[in-house]
């Protein structure tokens, strides 16, 4: 998927074939938020090899999904010809090749593209036909107590957040342990992504029970999901196309 070059311990993937990758990398000295970013996006620790093994010896695909949405006057719809969405990102890319952003807002269409979980290849394709602003994917991947327990997270500035055009929601998900001792400070588990977050324990909590079940100790993980618009904020008119990706 890419080089690494070895000059020095700042070296950062290459990302060859992927031209949205490339220019985040040639731009990492001006927005240092995507330094951090692309270092985890081309991570190859033993539990990415463990993901990516999983997805294609189970699943024939690589991790993530991506499905698209059109926005009509009489409702919404999954793409025509596309109705379990895209089963790789070359389909993503043919599909944006053959259906242009820019001749797609000029017929005034407005479509949604949902992607599940940061597969480079997937990032690569929005990002480059669909002209998103790296700095959505890098909040999504970097935000602030939501990256992991262990990183130093790196958030955009505050001038350069519009939030009428992209935004970046936080939240927690409990998970209810049969082991009450399957998280603690001794272990290190994972969600199985290539975005991955870490379970806490859930700490001094006790939530409520239902039935006669037995109480249960609990985790947590930090969740995001990010949205990106192409719509200018200042558009006065319902009528006008855009892409989103979420």
């Amino acid at each position: 998927m890419a080089t690494s070059s070895t000059s020095g311990q700042d070296s950062l993937p290459e990302f060859d074939g992927h031209p949205y990758l490339q220019r985040l990398v040639k731009l990492r000295q001006s927005f240092p938020a995507l330094k951090g970013f692309v270092r985890k996006i081309q991570n190859t620790d033993a539990g990415r090899q463990l993901v990516e093994k999983y997805y294609r010896q189970e699943h024939n695909r690589v991790p993530g999904r991506c499905y698209g949405l059109q926005f009509n006057d009489d409702g919404v719809s999954l793409l025509e010809d596309y109705p379990d969405g895209f089963g790789s990102p070359q389909a993503l890319r043919e599909y944006l090749e053959h259906h242009p952003a820019e001749a797609s807002r000029e017929k005034n269409h407005r479509r949604l593209f949902i992607l599940e979980d940061m597969e480079p290849s997937y990032v690569d394709t929005l990002g480059d036909h669909l002209g998103v602003d790296p700095l959505v994917f890098s909040e999504q991947m970097n935000t602030w107590n939501f990256s992991d327990s262990r990183s130093i997270p790196h958030r955009g500035l505050p001038s350069l957040t519009q939030p009428n055009q992209s935004f970046t929601l936080r939240y927690y998900e409990i998970r209810s342990l049969n082991d009450a001792s399957s998280v603690d400070a001794l272990t290190y588990q994972m969600t199985f992504a290539v975005n991955r977050r870490r379970y806490e324990r859930w700490r001094d909590v006790d939530l409520p029970t239902f039935g006669n079940w037995e109480d249960s100790r609990h985790a947590f993980i930090r969740r995001c999901a990010s949205f990106w618009t192409s719509q200018k904020p200042d558009s006065s008119s319902k009528a006008l196309g855009w892409d989103g990706t979420c």
